[in-house]
């Protein structure tokens, strides 16, 4: 009868995590990109709610998008005032009062209208 030899338990070789083929280098990366769509789903947690949206002539368009017009609108009617009023040469950086001017409007026609 042959003798067996009865051996202690000895653990299983270890493996990586890492597919076969996979370097550290590259699953770096894929830990960075993961990281980046996670941290952008999250910032998009605030669009779940469907946008408030209109009908104008049967197709509809977004809220804000007519809040954006509206504040165009109003900067150039702004221009338009300063220079009938000959203020336009008086006032220096005029390009930034007439966007902030159109800025204004747009965000308090949304404040308004929407309710925030």
């Amino acid at each position: 009868m042959a003798r067996r030899e009865i051996r202690a338990f000895e653990p299983a070789p270890r493996r990586s995590a890492r597919a076969p083929g996979v370097r550290a280098g590259d699953l770096r990366s894929v830990v960075r990109r993961l990281a980046a769509v996670t941290a952008l789903l999250g910032v998009l947690g605030g669009c779940v709610r469907a946008a408030p949206s209109l009908g104008i002539v049967g197709a509809y368009f977004p809220a804000w998008l007519l809040c954006a017009v509206i504040g165009l609108l109003a900067a150039i009617v702004c221009r338009a005032v300063m220079i009938a009023l000959k203020k336009a040469d008086a006032l220096p950086f005029q390009l930034f009062v007439c966007t902030s001017i159109g800025l204004v409007i747009a965000f308090m026609t949304w404040l308004f209208w929407f309710g925030g």
